[in-house]
């Protein structure tokens, strides 16, 4: 019986549940990195025409399942994917270093408000920020 009041978290149904997690997968497949094509290596290339010409007999049998995935390996073994850093080329593990003790330092001079930890934060911080500019120097 429906009594026309909001449904309580505790009665949520199947399909409010079902809908929230397919939610959050397709939120996640979204994320995932997908490889830069910027190159194919001809060497490779030339060795999986066989295996190319195979595929196309498995198509031709109506395999397609079968074609499909073994064209999907075959030509990951031929991409050379790009470099998918998303730093600076200058910030190197000095820069990432310094970083993590900055961002150590912040929480904890942040809840505790005292003098030695905020002039610890301070210090941190600007030892950080000569690396960064030392490094941006230099490059």
């Amino acid at each position: 019986m429906d009594s026309g009041r909001p449904t309580p978290p505790s009665e949520k149904t199947y399909t409010d549940s079902y809908q929230h997690k397919h939610h959050e997968f397709q939120k996640h497949e979204a994320r995932k990195k997908k490889p830069k094509l910027t190159k194919i290596d001809t060497k490779a290339m030339k060795s999986a025409e066989n295996k190319i010409r195979f595929a196309k007999q498995l198509l031709e049998e109506n395999k397609l399942d079968e074609a499909m995935n073994f064209l999907e390996k075959t030509l990951k073994g031929v991409i050379i994917p790009a470099k998918t850093t998303r730093s600076k080329p200058w910030f190197d593990a000095d820069c990432s270093r310094e970083r993590n003790a900055t961002l150590q330092a912040l929480p904890i001079a942040k809840s505790t408000k005292e003098k030695s930890d905020l002039e610890r934060y301070a210090a941190s911080r600007r030892k950080y920020k000569a690396v960064i500019k030392e490094k941006k120097q230099r490059s």
